[in-house]
């Protein structure tokens, strides 16, 4: 009798944790609020790790914009890792969350961003209200993962959703301004403007598409720091132009079986696969009245610019799967195939991908194995464009009203921000050590049995900039002359073992004792300086910029080398040219240069103590620090000893180290 009593206890508790669950998931306001929840939780932790680098890439091309630099440069796209892809307009739209505290815009970015979709959710057409919850919910694993990565394509999303409200509710023109807004801060935007063909008084709609965008697109006119900023859109298109990739990304062009036919032909399919559409739209003309047609049009359109696009990703897929699943509900009967087809939909979009609920290497197995994922939404892809284009089957549901009737109030959505200054402005400029009679050509430290060397680097006069003849030289290469004090540099990039006998942590992403250290930012570049100062008694520090390029082209004893010791990269540099497995390498295992400096032409970049000016005379960067020397994923022409680019004194990442100066 015990043990029956025992077990229906554990089966009555099972059954209300069961409810208590179906429950919560039921209830709108509990899942919007786990979603917050799950959202902050994901920001702090990005924050604190300083792996938010989505982010980064929008606070130092907004940075760069307003101090009249330009992000549009394979050397910014080398040094981040990524390219910037968005326009000037972003630039500017961002700023009101580039000036909040460092630590709040991350949270500001992702709260809105996550609020205002959950909002475009709730306001969908009336239609859709018995199913706007379960379309949130089998959102919300994608969203959380766009969301966690600080992913635009979120904004993307919820700005077609709020768009196709407007125009459902007769708004023509505040629906067209969401539109070119997003069309011209990044161009997947620009797609939904077919979807006014649907819409009453379209040559209308169209001629406030060109006056929005001439607005949007003139906006970044009023930063003055430029001479002409216009020719950043000209820049900013040869970017786009070269960044194709021959990596495998969530779409159908990289498809296992299908890649080496369509991906050496890609533009080809792309056109000709929007042409079919294009023909099979205007073919079915008689259906634009109707609300489900309008929703799979956007499904097909959307879908098309995320299956067909050069480099999409599993977060990308924020932009197309609301409409899909609007489509899905809004079908009157739902057979077999489809609801196959929605549940493979969510495991391989909504489970597989979330870490905490399927381990990383069993996910990235069975995508780079089957590619089911990718496959699953192609089928549903084709599945919505027949619902959308093929025999009128079924008719309407029973009460399905072909468009919503305008409702009085309008809604506005903007974020409220309050400028915030509290930039760190310091620059440390530590003493020399004393002149002596007599210096050694080398000194020889010694931490905690880890030895590494100094090199005399004699003072003296030189033209720092571009070398004469250099094809290859950047704008702010400019000739000048420079006079540098006697100094001595690290023979080699502070090695990890160093760095670790000094510091409590090696934050390297690829760990060996003789590699050089990187994933550190210039304070964390200080503060090891600082106490390795204090275990030697010594005046060790950042080099200048000009002490850097003078060590590099080997000081007094140059021979007016191209690179750091010679003319042929390949001798003293690893680069993007080389062989290897996308990594820096140990250090001192190619030829030194004229003062035996080994590395001072690719491995890693190093931190320089100077605030990066465009010109000699220009105002410092008030955010930027220079780096020098290139890396091992750079392109030969970015380890040149004369080339110089700007980094987040904040930011850390996986090629970026530094080396001493005395």
């Amino acid at each position: 009798m015990a043990s029956l009593r025992s077990r229906d206890i554990i089966f009555q508790t099972v059954n209300r944790i069961i409810k208590g669950v179906k429950w919560f998931f039921s209830n709108p306001t509990c899942v919007f609020f786990l979603g917050l929840a799950i959202v902050l939780l994901a920001t702090t932790l990005e924050v604190v790790r300083g792996r938010n680098t989505n982010y980064f890439d929008y606070q130092d091309s907004t940075r760069m914009f307003w101090e009249g630099l330009t992000p549009y440069t394979m050397e910014y796209a080398q040094a981040h890792s990524i390219y910037f892809l968005y326009s000037p307009v972003f630039n500017v739209i961002f700023a009101p969350i580039f000036l909040l505290p460092w630590w709040l815009g991350p949270y500001v970015w992702n709260i809105c961003n996550y609020s205002l979709f959950a909002l475009a959710i709730k306001m969908l057409p009336a239609e859709l209200d018995r199913y706007k919850h379960w379309i949130f919910l089998f959102l919300l694993s994608v969203l959380l993962q766009a969301v966690f990565c600080y992913q635009h394509n979120t904004i993307v999303a919820y700005i077609y959703i709020f768009a196709f409200i407007l125009l459902e509710r007769g708004k023509g023109f505040w629906a067209v301004f969401l539109i070119m807004l997003s069309a011209t801060t990044k161009v997947y935007g620009v797609a939904e403007l077919a979807i006014l063909f649907c819409y009453p008084k379209v040559w209308r709609n169209f001629g406030y598409a060109i006056l929005c965008g001439a607005f949007f697109l003139l906006l970044p006119a009023i930063n003055t720091a430029f001479d002409n900023v216009f020719v950043l859109y000209g820049q900013m298109f040869d970017m786009i132009a070269s960044h194709h990739s021959d990596s495998d990304f969530i779409g159908i062009l990289f498809a296992r079986g299908l890649k080496p036919f369509l991906l050496p032909n890609y533009r080809i399919v792309q056109l000709v696969t929007l042409g079919i559409l294009g023909v099979l739209f205007f073919w079915r003309y008689k259906r634009w009245k109707e609300l489900r047609f309008r929703i799979q049009a956007l499904g097909v359109l959307t879908g098309f610019m995320i299956l067909f696009s050069d480099c999409p990703e599993t977060h990308t897929y924020i932009i197309c799967l609301p409409f899909y699943a609007m489509a899905f509900w809004l079908q009157p009967k739902r057979t077999w195939l489809d609801w196959t087809l929605f549940w493979s939909l969510v495991v391989n979009f909504c489970i597989l991908p979330t870490d905490v609920l399927c381990p990383a290497w069993l996910h990235e197995y069975i995508h780079e194995t089957f590619w089911i994922d990718v496959y699953t939404y192609f089928f549903c892809w084709l599945r919505m464009l027949w619902w959308a284009v093929g025999p009128e089957e079924m008719k309407e549901m029973k009460g399905m009203k072909e468009c919503l009737s305008p409702k009085g109030a309008q809604h506005h959505f903007f974020i409220s921000t309050l400028p915030f200054l509290s930039f760190l402005s310091f620059l440390s400029f530590l003493s020399f050590l004393p002149v002596r009679a007599q210096k050694p050509a080398t000194y020889i430290y010694k931490v905690k049995g880890v030895q590494f060397k100094m090199k005399l680097v004699e003072g003296g006069t030189f033209m720092m900039g571009a070398l004469p003849g250099d094809t290859l030289a950047d704008d702010d290469e400019l000739r000048h002359q420079v006079t540098v004090k006697t100094f001595y540099m690290g023979e080699t990039e502070v090695t990890q073992e160093l760095w670790e006998a000094v510091m409590e942590k090696n934050r390297s992403k690829i760990k060996d004792a003789k590699m050089p250290v990187e994933y550190v930012t210039y304070d964390m570049c200080q503060e090891f300086i600082t106490r390795l100062n204090a275990l030697t008694k010594q005046h060790f520090r950042l080099p200048t910029e000009a002490e850097w390029e003078y060590a590099a082209r080997g000081g007094k004893h140059s021979k007016g080398f191209l690179y750091a010791g010679s003319n042929n990269i390949n001798e003293v540099a690893h680069t993007l040219d080389d062989t290897h497995d996308g990594m820096h390498w140990p250090v001192a295992q190619l030829k030194p240069n004229e003062l035996g400096l080994y590395d001072m032409s690719g491995n890693v970049w190093e931190w320089c103590s100077d605030w990066y000016r465009k010109t000699p005379t220009s105002k410092p960067s008030s955010n930027f620090i220079i780096i020098r020397g290139g890396a091992y994923d750079c392109s030969p022409r970015y380890c040149r000893s004369t080339n110089r680019f700007m980094y987040d004194q904040r930011r850390r990442f996986k090629h970026v180290g530094l080396r001493l100066a005395l």
